[in-house]
């Protein structure tokens, strides 16, 4: 099976936009979890895109915060 290629920040924005949506304020924004995720290889992106989708179900808030902070800090961990 060939590996799928990196999800770039706008495609990760989009993922983020359909569970976190409902959470977001004017002022909080996916954009810079998105750029954070768009650095990471496709595994690690599909299992926090995963994880934080299955968090969002119950919370959207606690979605939000454990996706990973603009400069590294937080979120899920994935092995990076």
């Amino acid at each position: 099976m060939t590996a799928l290629p990196p999800l770039d920040a706008a495609q990760v924005g989009e993922r983020l936009d359909d569970f976190l949506n409902p959470a977001l304020s004017s002022w909080r924004v996916a954009e810079g979890p998105a750029r954070e995720l768009a650095g990471l290889d496709r595994p690690q992106q599909d299992f926090v895109l995963h994880w934080g989708a299955v968090i969002a179900r119950d919370h959207a808030e606690s979605g939000l915060a454990h996706l990973p902070a603009p400069g590294g800090g937080g979120g899920l961990h994935c092995g990076r």
